[in-house]
């Protein structure tokens, strides 16, 4: 038997080429992660070089930030300048992007760019509320908060689309069984064993409730 170590995520880092020290980080990497230096100019141009030409799941930033504002030398990277020089498609193969810097998610304005910038992406978006750094400077390097991408339908269509998008079926043997089944509002669909049918006729097959209604 050949057991096989679990694939390491590939992560992107941006470092602010300004940060203080930023070689001790630098020299600590992860061996699944490649560093890059920006500069507030080349920041978006490096996001989209870099993520065209390479497989990565995970994008980590590194700087000072103030809510909602990261901070790049001496430049200040704001919500509008995502939205006006991001192209979402090439960040489809991540998974994360993480925000390594003080306070982006501190206040109500922070947390709804967070989101929208989440479903712009199409991506997971986690960041701090908080000090980030070391700990004998009130800092940690915990994300605190975290927002998934929000899918394109209406509260109301969520609300009355009873249904999962699962394909893998549940079976029923029986009558008693398929009551249970259509019981569990859990379960959208139902395959029923072989011979279920015999009276009316019928091979085995797999009923959504919709279906199942219709007996």
């Amino acid at each position: 038997k050949i057991l096989r170590e679990p694939e390491m995520n590939k992560r992107l880092l941006l470092i602010d080429e300004s940060l203080s020290e930023k070689h001790i980080l630098i020299n600590n990497l992860d061996n699944n992660t490649d560093a890059v230096l920006v500069n507030g100019l080349s920041f978006f141009e490096s996001i989209s070089r870099n993520l065209s030409s390479g497989s990565y799941d995970i994008l980590d930033i590194v700087c000072h930030a103030n809510p909602t504002k990261l901070i790049i030398g001496e430049r200040s990277i704001r919500p509008n300048d995502w939205f006006n020089n991001i192209n979402p498609n090439e960040f489809i193969n991540l998974r994360d992007v993480n925000f390594w810097c003080c306070n982006f998610a501190r206040g109500d304005e922070s947390m709804k760019f967070i989101k929208e910038l989440s479903t712009f992406l199409m991506t997971r978006v986690n960041a701090s509320s908080q000090k980030v750094g070391h700990q004998e400077l009130s800092g940690n390097w915990n994300l605190d908060v975290s927002e998934s991408p929000l899918p394109p339908f209406s509260n109301i269509a969520i609300s009355e689309w009873r249904h999962t998008l699962s394909t893998s079926a549940t079976i029923a043997n029986d009558l008693t069984e398929l009551v249970s089944l259509y019981n569990n509002s859990t379960v959208s669909s139902f395959s029923l064993d072989e011979g279920f049918f015999t009276g009316f006729g019928a091979n085995t097959e797999v009923l959504t409730v919709e279906q199942l209604m219709a007996l």
